[in-house]
């Protein structure tokens, strides 16, 4: 029988993945049989080919090995291909794989993470996806074991190319242990709980700044684990000791609180079939015929009392990974939170129960409407309500648990918690999601202790205090259907207020229920088509009839509550049917800018249907009547702009009423605040005629306030709610569509942008305050005059444009250095007028801008003349002399002189003051300075006081000396001074590790960097080669090639800070010198030195990669010389530090055939074991002998033997060579050019590399002059590795020892160096 993949029923189809990868096996079979035959393949034959290598390395076990070898041979993608296919085997096969195949994918995996093939950490997810909460089978806890064994194994490669792979494996195994700690003891299942254990703490104490991305689900997955002893001493360092992992923005546990966890780790713990169920019953199975669905998805998932433990993840997946379009939302589809409630009667265990009701409120407790989705809590509230009254139990077991929660969650926490909770209640009742928790407090079902409890929580909390404030967001009228068709006889006599007592009561009009007006069959649900069929009719009698009408609409409209079932009035159809009509008749809601219609209405906002639609909104606001303008804005009709022009020219009325000694007046010159004011007494009253309160009724300043702040407040949430509805992944952010709404508001015909400004930042100061996008448009658009009256307003604080944010107005300074000049002298000049007046902290921007690693004096020129003008126009605060004190000198060397010059013209007392306080913070109690200061103080700042105190014979001139004296002494003090010989012996008779821990205690002792203080000290090529020496070995060799790929000049000075280096990173370093080097460098020995080995070859590789005269060899000596692990750890550090790969910087540097050859070196993983096959060494014998006789040499025949086989299979190849034509390779002369040279050298470095280098150090020293780079790199890279055998065959072959040839050759403290590494 032939092996299988996969194990399915009969009656089933073969998977379409399966056939495939079978089918591309049996095409490629004869391709994977021994002796294998490389070629190179097209895009759609190297798909096909990956596939035939992944069934066979999955079904066949003889050829497995075989099939990966070709892989690495072949592969010209990094692995992308393969590791897709992969990916994709996993997760439509893995269920039904036979265990054979499963044990080889695991091997699979381990391999493509070990060579770090492109794509490897979707692989590893795909996998943890596959591991099962609550499932305790033999496969299940296998996985477990192998997964954890693979990442632990190849644990360096993980962290450094896909950190977070570890992260959600981490979330994976805090998960599942939870389940594992508690399932039969055996000696097998304790093995597995303690390398998941094992796992867990490692990435928790080494990577916790890679955790921080998991959010606040890591403490919920903790506490779940807090028994195990491992975890509770990590629990015990989170709460008391946060220090110890060392990740600076982690200071307390409620930084993780405030973050939300990302939904890619709620999708980790759902299996891919179980997504599929989930999804599919939550976006097509309609409300009522659910059962049989639940049913089915029970009893294949649910179907132990163990996999309860699975409820949880589920709860966590539908609350924050499924988000319903408004489509799924509307419609009768099953809703989330009928499913959670089932999903809560499936829970038959007290601990089950309690971690899905955790699972479901746990975004409740830390809710923050800036980071947090209103979607993630909404299923939790609808249960909360809709199971009133028939499954009270569960709306009071609900909320007993949240209310619980919010008390024992984490005590010292609480007020956060209470925050959190709060926030939650009040952005479902502005979004309208309830009407306000009145449906809660006021339900009689509810124990009373309950609803004590609740308000006690809501009112314990100064933003719940806002609840209440809220809640008129709803409809003010009380328009239920029962009131409207069948008033009772009081309703009927209470509910028209006489128009005299609502004048006379000023803004007391009361909130009451629908008037006796409405009561009428014409205005009956159902015969609402029949009123928009008259609107069209009454177009044509007359504008007050037509309004008439239209408000009648909308009245009846928003009165009923349950939808109108017996015909399509959904407010998509409505806001369709009534644009259409009004249309037809020559009128078109919401007129873009370009074309105003004025035949019908005149003024725009003045009795237009427009003018109808938004007051309804803005006294109603009804739900549907948001989705009616939602409709309208996706039909591309600017409703925002609209709604925000109504907005601002009420509030420039309402200031005119507002200036009058008699508030009566509001006369032709006030028009739309008239009409607004009327429209609210007509709509608390239900009455619908537009316009019958006269204009003598009594208004005060408090009224017409509260108006326009609802106004204005209905706009933003209009915003926010279409914001929420956009399908988009990146919506578009509130400030920009303000700013888009307030520029067409600026070009309707009686604006000016100024005029609009100070209603935009009194009542929209959340949205517009030190927005980019506002700003941008406000400087832009801003003309002379109205700059000069917004910076009057700004010096007397009428309000504010930036608000109190810091970090917001430093995110707008670090933006505007972008803008144009004009736009960037109008940003500061408002700086100007506002932050000095304001509580802002100067200080943060000075240093902000000062301190950035990006400033540069050219782009940042006006952001340092703006804070040059906003510091002289600010007091000398000490918190702002001190900063200034502070201030680097490098790119704007006398800018504090400056300042302080301002300062001492302005207010001298003061200064001098402050200059005091900074004084006594840094003085030491014997009057001298700490060390630390003094490096950090700005020189100018000091001479120019040093010479003005000096003009004026100042008493604190002799402090201020001293402080200069200091400054002056502070590199005698912190330098090596001149002891090169002491610095020598220290530094070149340690290895790389204790190179590492003399950096590190230097850092820790002077907080300074060792390598930046050796530059500052030394010069010419001791400088380099020490300073290279310190280095990490990895470092180093990166140091090396980067030096390499830019240098214009000879390298004569590496050897000391190569020598630190890793020997793989080392080469890689050699590489790219050998490509890239053009002019002579003298400086770099012990710079390189100090480096890790690995990163010295890759600095190498970018030296040489540089050079004008190529230097092939470098490339040639790593390739060849280095294992094949080796060359990829040297090719992974010279990605880590050049950000590119060796191929890529080899190709860029080379041409033609020495740029295939050169290619496949670096490029191809080698077979390294000691396997060969002597036929096909001799015929590739005879192939190379050929080739060379027929200067064939670009020939990829050649490259290909020499850069795909093996060493051994290589020199096997040699031999028969020389067994044919009685010759060795390397001495055959038939042909002579730079091809056959690089060819020949790298023969040469392969059969015998000791005797390369020696060849190669005796170049570098023969005749006139010393190649300083070879004799360098030598000496350097095998020093730890056969630096004695060199030296060996060096003396057997010149009669000289090599450290004589080395004295002989070079002086100096370069000789001394050499020579220590050399041994003496």
């Amino acid at each position: 029988m032939s092996p299988t993949l996969i194990s399915h029923p009969p009656h089933e189809s073969h998977p379409q993945v399966a056939q495939l990868l079978k089918e591309s096996y049996l095409t490629h079979l004869q391709t994977l049989t021994p002796p294998l035959q490389f070629t190179i393949f097209c895009s759609s034959n190297y798909v096909s080919i990956n596939r035939a290598i992944l069934y066979g390395s999955l079904v066949e076990p003889s050829i497995a090995k075989t099939c990966l070898k070709y892989l690495h041979a072949i592969v010209n993608d990094g692995y992308l291909v393969f590791c897709g296919l992969v990916s994709l085997v996993v997760d439509e096969l893995y269920g039904k794989m036979v265990d054979v195949c499963k044990v080889r994918l695991i091997w699979i995996v381990g391999v493509m993470v070990e060579v770090n093939g492109i794509g490897f950490g979707g692989v590893v997810v795909s996998l943890l996806r596959r591991i099962e909460g609550g499932e305790f089978g033999e496969g299940n806890l296998w996985l477990c074991y192998e997964v954890v064994g693979v990442l632990m194994g190849k644990w360096d490669v993980v962290v450094v190319e896909e950190p977070m792979v570890l992260t959600s494996a981490l979330y994976v195994f805090l998960r599942v242990l939870g389940d594992h700690c508690r399932m039969e003891r055996s000696r097998r299942s304790d093995e597995l709980v303690r390398r998941e254990t094992e796992f867990c703490v490692r990435v928790l104490r080494e990577q916790f700044g890679l955790c921080l991305n998991m959010g606040r689900d890591l403490i919920r997955l903790l506490k779940d684990l807090s028994h195990v002893p491992e975890f509770c001493d990590i629990w015990k360092d989170l709460v008391s000791n946060p220090g110890v992992f060392r990740t600076p923005e982690f200071s307390d546990i409620s930084v993780l609180y405030r973050r939300r966890t990302s939904s890619r780790y709620f999708l980790l713990r759902i299996t891919p079939e179980m997504e599929v169920q989930l999804r599919f019953l939550l976006s097509h199975v309609k409300l009522g015929g659910q059962k049989r669905h639940q049913i089915w998805f029970a009893r294949k998932f649910l179907y132990s009392p163990e996999r309860e433990t699975i409820i949880s993840d589920i709860m966590r997946f539908i609350c924050c990974a499924h988000h319903p379009t408004n489509e799924i939302l509307q419609s009768d589809v099953v809703p989330r939170w009928a499913v959670i409630g089932w999903l809560l009667k499936c829970c038959q265990k007290s601990n089950a129960e309690a971690n899905a009701k955790l699972a479901l409120f746990y975004d409740w407790l830390f809710f923050d409407e800036g980071v947090d989705n209103i979607m993630n809590i909404e299923p939790a509230i609808l249960l909360l309500v809709n199971s009133i009254p028939r499954y009270m139990d569960i709306t009071h077991n609900l909320l007993e648990f949240l209310l619980s929660l919010v008390e024992k969650y984490d005590v010292e926490g609480m007020g956060m918690i209470i925050k959190g909770v709060s926030s939650a209640f009040g952005i479902l009742i502005k979004r309208g999601v309830i009407c306000s928790v009145e449906v809660l407090t006021s339900c009689t079902s509810l124990s009373p202790i309950l609803k004590e409890r609740l308000q006690k929580l809501l009112l314990s909390n100064n933003e719940a205090r806002a609840l209440k404030d809220l809640q008129p967001l709803q409809p003010v009228v009380d328009f239920t259907m029962s009131s409207v068709l069948n008033p009772t006889s009081d309703e009927l006599q209470t509910s028209v207020v006489p128009r005299n007592a609502a004048e006379a009561a000023g803004i007391s009009a009361p909130t009451v229920s629908c008037s006796s007006v409405l009561v009428n069959s014409e205005c009956e649900p159902q015969n609402i088509e029949n009123m928009i069929d008259k609107l069209g009719e009454s177009i044509t009698k007359s504008k007050e009839m037509r309004l008439l009408l239209l408000e009648k609409i909308f009245m009846v409209y928003v009165s009923h509550e349950g939808g109108l079932e017996a015909i399509d009035c959904s407010p998509e159809a409505l806001a369709h049917n009534l644009a259409k009509q009004l249309e037809v008749n020559g009128y078109r809601l919401f007129d873009p800018v370009e074309c105003p219609s004025n035949s019908l209405d005149g003024d725009e906002e003045f009795k237009s249907a427009t003018d109808v639609v938004i007051r309804v909104f803005i006294f109603s606001q009804n739900q549907k009547i948001l989705d009616m303008l939602l409709h309208w804005s996706r039909s591309s009709r600017p409703v925002g702009a609209h709604m925000l022009s109504y907005a601002l020219r009420l509030a420039f009325e309402a200031q005119m009423a507002c200036d009058k000694a008699n508030l009566h007046a509001m006369d032709a010159a006030m028009p739309l605040l008239r009409t607004h004011v009327n429209a609210y007494f007509a709509f608390i009253s239900g009455d619908i005629i537009v316009e019958t309160v006269p204009s003598s009724a009594t208004v005060d300043k408090e009224l017409i306030n509260k108006l326009i702040d609802r106004t204005f407040r209905s706009y933003e949430y209009m915003l926010s709610y279409m914001r929420d509805a956009s399908s988009e992944e990146s919506p578009i952010p509130l400030g920009m569509q303000l700013s888009t709404d307030l520029l067409s508001c600026s070009e309707w015909k009686y604006r000016r942008f100024g005029v609009l400004l100070h209603a935009i930042f009194s009542h929209l100061p959340d949205l517009a305050a030190g927005d980019e996008h506002v700003m941008r448009l406000l400087v832009s658009q801003l003309e002379q005059r109205d700059l000069v009256a917004l910076r009057i307003n700004l010096s007397l604080r009428r309000y504010s444009i930036f608000g109190e944010c810091a970090e917001t107005v430093l995110q707008l300074v670090r933006n505007s250095s972008h803008w144009d000049p004009i736009e960037q002298h109008k940003l500061w000049n408002l700086i100007i007028s506002e932050l000095p007046l304001s509580n802002f902290a100067v200080e943060k921007l000075v240093l902000d801008v000062f301190c950035s690693a990006d400033l540069d004096p050219t782009h940042h020129s006006l952001s340092v003349g703006g804070i040059l003008m906003l510091c002289s126009s600010c007091a000398p605060t000490p918190g702002l002399v001190g900063a200034v004190m502070l201030l680097p000198d490098d790119k704007f060397p006398d800018f504090a002189a400056a300042v302080l010059a301002n300062w001492v013209a302005s207010n001298p007392s003061m200064l001098f003051s402050s200059i005091a306080e900074f004084l006594d913070k840094i003085l030491m109690k014997d009057g001298t300075i700490q060390i630390d200061w003094i490096k950090m103080i700005n020189q100018s700042a000091v001479l120019y006081l040093l010479d003005y105190l000096g003009a004026m014979d100042g008493g604190g001139i002799s402090v201020l000396n001293k402080l200069y004296a200091n400054l002056s002494a502070i590199k005698s003090k912190l330098g090596w001074g001149t002891d090169v010989k002491a610095l020598i012996s220290v530094l070149a008779q340690r290895n790389a590790s204790q190179l590492k821990q003399i950096w590190e205690a230097y850092k820790d002792l002077y907080n300074e960097d060792l390598i930046k203080q050796l530059k500052s000290e030394l010069a010419g090529n001791l400088q380099r080669a020490i300073c290279h020496w310190v280095l990490d070995p990895r470092d180093r060799e990166a140091v090396f090639v980067n030096e390499a790929l830019k240098k214009k000049t000879e390298d004569y000075k590496r050897a000391i800070c190569h020598w630190v280096l890793d020997p793989r990173d080392r080469e890689a370093v050699f590489v790219n010198e050998a490509l890239k080097k053009k002019t002579e460098d003298y400086k770099r020995a012990i710079c390189h030195w100090v480096l890790d080995p690995r990163d010295r070859e890759a600095v190498f590789v970018n030296e040489a990669l540089k050079k004008e005269t190529e230097d092939y060899e470098v490339i040639l000596e790593i390739s060849c010389a280095k294992s094949p692990e080796e060359l990829l750890a040297v090719k992974r550090a010279y990605y880590q530090r050049y950000k590119s790969s060796m191929e890529e910087y080899v190709a860029s540097h080379t041409t033609g055939k020495l740029r295939n050859f050169l290619l496949a070196m670096v490029g191809t993983y080698k077979y390294h074991g000691n396997e060969i096959d002597e036929i096909t060494a001799h015929s590739e014998a005879i192939v190379l002998h050929d080739e060379i006789l027929d200067k064939e040499f670009g020939h990829e025949e050649m490259i290909r033997i020499i850069t795909t086989r093996s060493k051994q299979q290589l020199l096997a190849t040699f031999n028969h060579f020389k067994d044919i034509h009685g010759t060795s390779i390397t001495k055959d002369d038939a042909a002579n050019d730079e091809f056959f040279a690089m060819m020949r050298a790298a023969i040469l470095c392969i059969k015998n590399p000791q005797k390369y280098f020696a060849k190669a150090l005796l170049r570098a020293m023969k005749g006139l002059g010393t190649d300083e780079d070879t004799l360098t790199r030598v000496i350097v890279t095998r020093a730890e590795v056969d630096l004695k055998k060199i030296k060996e065959l060096y003396m057997e072959r010149n009669n000289v020892s090599l450290e004589e040839a080395v004295a002989g050759d070079t002086s100096g403290d370069y000789k001394a160096f050499l020579l220590a590494l050399l041994g003496n």
